[in-house]
């Protein structure tokens, strides 16, 4: 074979330098977007948004006994059960109790009356705490406790069974709205059953909804115009309404029977209870004065006057703190909080004031939704000092709750319509519009039996629930 040229030989070097160049030219342009892009996809894929397998539902095996049964298992949030049936026949749930990989056990939070599945349908089950981080796989041994209803064999029964899948974030959103009466104001979880007490501030009545079913089931009509707030007490099983335009409080039955009227002589606001000493503390709509009732006497026990230098309309919620027994009032229109030890006023603490309370178990701080200032803030009982003041929308921050199933901090507010998710650490993470114009959400209640929150959209007449998927 004839020898290549010298000429050739170049050309083809030349040739070949010039196309390692063009690779180099290329990779040192576009790499680095290459490289984001992966990394990019790398992390949706581990938070389930590419990855097929790392689904909010888990693979269910076992439950024997039982009809159809799923599960849905989210890192940030918890487990959600939902049972059927025995095959067509009716069930009541005592109890389910789950335990995880590590052998944690856990168990849910089930009315004093039981789950009742109706047959043919299926109810959902909370469990907090039982999902792992994002990505991580989990194995969730879980026991269902139940009797039958009206055969002969009731039982007690039990079946078991396992829910597997793979660890993944999802963001709380509205799921449903539930229509009410007018100007629903308060929501108040009522345990024995697991329904929901919504007090209508408009039109005098308060409205019953389902856990399991999220639809009212019954309509109850107060004892006098513009109920503002229902509290339950769970050791006389009752609830104490006060009313913003009358001078007194109707203690009712579940059932919204009277049991007695406890007459204040003026008009009152929120109320909170001291469960440890059975106290409920009811604040006055236009006076300085905090109305202190034993609930097993129904009696009011004193009134302790606020200091009038610093009172300026009404309170709305106090926050009740289990850890030192202390009462923390907001003083209306003040950027001040009154701390109450049994009936006695002990100190005021600046820089957090009216509107609503709430105590966080999980950092030891109680939070406020700060009307005026349209801020949540932060006090550290620990130092009787308020620690931070989150700024939210332009108007007007007017009610928090503490959602244990993900351990954030949710604050309404009126003006901008939407709830502010707020973190442990004091960080805004999420803003919930409202699904309707000018709905002005007030009070947010937690549900443990299915880990939803319940608002009451003030001028839309309806509640809405926020959850994930």
């Amino acid at each position: 074979m004839k020898p290549e040229s010298s000429v050739y030989i170049t050309d083809r070097k030349i040739l070949a330098d010039k196309k390692s160049q063009s690779a180099l030219e290329y990779m040192m342009t576009y790499g680095w977007a290459i490289l984001i892009i992966v990394i990019v996809a790398a992390v949706l894929y581990s938070l389930g948004i590419f990855n097929p397998s790392a689904s909010i539902f888990a693979s269910v095996n076992g439950f024997g006994g039982l009809g159809s049964v799923t599960a849905s298992c989210i890192s940030n949030y918890g487990l959600v059960l939902k049972l059927g049936d025995a095959l067509g026949v009716p069930l009541n749930i005592s109890t389910v109790i789950v335990t995880t990989s590590n052998g944690t056990r856990l168990v849910a939070d089930v009315p004093t009356a039981g789950i009742i599945v109706n047959a043919g349908s299926m109810v959902p089950v909370f469990i907090s705490n039982a999902c792992p981080s994002t990505g991580v796989h989990y194995s969730l041994d879980i026991i269902v406790n139940y009797s039958e209803i009206g055969v002969a064999f009731a039982g007690p029964y039990s079946s078991s069974g396992v829910a597997s899948g793979t660890g993944v974030n999802r963001p709380v959103q509205v799921l449903a709205n539930i229509s009410v009466g007018t100007h629903p104001h308060t929501v108040t979880y009522y345990p024995v059953n697991g329904n929901l007490y919504i007090v209508n501030n408009g039109i005098g009545t308060i409205s019953v909804i389902s856990s399991f079913t999220n639809a009212v089931v019954n309509t109850i009509k107060v004892y006098n115009a513009s109920p503002i707030s229902a509290v339950y007490v769970p050791t006389d099983r009752d609830f104490y309404v006060t009313y913003s335009a009358g001078a007194n409080i109707s203690v009712i039955t579940p059932s919204g029977s009277l049991v007695t009227t406890i007459k204040t002589g003026e008009e009152t606001w929120g109320a909170v209870l001291d469960s440890q000493n059975k106290l409920l503390y009811v604040g006055s709509r236009n006076s300085s004065k905090v109305f202190i009732i034993n609930t097993s006497t129904n009696a009011i026990v004193a009134e302790p006057a606020l200091p009038a230098a610093l009172t300026s309309g009404t309170w709305s919620t106090a926050a009740y703190d289990p850890a030192n027994g202390d009462i923390y009032v907001p003083i209306g229109n003040k950027l001040v909080t009154t701390v109450i030890s049994g009936v006695t006023p002990t100190e005021n603490i600046t820089g957090a004031g009216w509107n609503d309370g709430v105590y966080d178990p999980k950092n030891g701080y109680v939070y406020f939704a700060t009307w005026a200032f349209n801020s949540t803030a932060v006090i550290d009982p620990l130092t009787s000092s308020t620690i931070a003041n989150i700024s939210l929308g332009p108007c007007c921050a007017s009610n928090v709750a503490y959602d244990p199933s993900d351990g954030n901090i949710y604050t309404s507010e009126w003006g901008t319509n939407s709830i502010f998710v707020i973190s442990n650490s004091n960080v805004i993470i999420n803003n919930i519009s409202m699904p309707f114009p000018n709905a002005d959400p007030l009070r947010l209640t937690y549900d443990p039996i299915n880990g939803l929150l319940y608002a009451g959209l003030y001028n839309q007449s309806k509640v809405i629930v926020l959850g994930l998927p």
